[in-house]
């Protein structure tokens, strides 16, 4: 188990992010821990978790770099527009920061 360190988070809680429709597996065999599901979505920061060594490293035995971990909530309906859900239903997933990129306003 790793420990967390504390790190500066680069995201505030409360921002609009958006997860890139980015598919790097399909290109090289890699360990990817950024669900489906949510790239190409936009979401919101609930929470910084702090700094935690990346995994997609971490998966091959190589060392890896410290990366801030975020929990990030998506409505249901952004993440599934054709099923039926509950009025502010949130789904919250954990995302490393280098998978997030942050919403500018129009």
């Amino acid at each position: 188990m790793f420990e967390s360190k504390a790190g500066v988070p680069q995201l505030a809680e409360g921002a609009l992010v958006y997860i890139p429709d980015d598919w790097p597996e399909d290109q090289v065999f890699c360990h990817i821990r950024t669900p489906g599901y949510v790239r190409g979505k936009q979401g919101r920061v609930v929470e910084y978790m702090g700094q935690f060594p990346s995994p997609e490293e971490l998966a091959f035995g190589i060392p890896a770099p410290m990366r801030g971990l975020y929990h990030i909530e998506f409505a249901l309906a952004e993440l599934w527009p054709d099923d039926v859900h509950e009025h502010n239903a949130y789904c919250v997933v954990e995302i490393y920061e280098h998978w997030v990129s942050t919403v500018v306003a129009a």
